[in-house]
């Protein structure tokens, strides 16, 4: 099976295309890893993502680029998600 990691905040719609676009991309066989940053997701937002078979989530709350002293996470941040990596062995990222 295929699988795919993304990054994703879920502060507006980019959560709810990456949602749909998991949906959709699980239809051809393919997993989906969503690695967030920024806010984290909503009880609501959560449990909608669990809905979706293939979907796994990997929380995080770094703070994105554009939030005020977004740079201070940058580090952090980038080390997560290549650990995100490690474990998911996506085929694209």
């Amino acid at each position: 099976m295929m699988r795919v990691l993304m990054t994703v905040d879920a502060v507006g719609g980019v959560w709810t295309y990456a949602l749909e676009l998991a949906r959709a991309l699980r239809a051809h066989g393919v997993s989906t890893t969503l690695a967030t940053m920024g806010p984290l997701p909503s009880a609501a937002q959560i449990a909608a993502a669990e809905q979706i078979d293939g979907l796994q989530l990997e929380l995080s709350d770094f703070a994105l680029e554009c939030m005020p002293d977004g740079g201070s996470d940058l580090r952090a941040a980038s080390q997560w998600l290549a650990q995100v990596g490690e474990w998911v062995q996506p085929d694209i990222v």
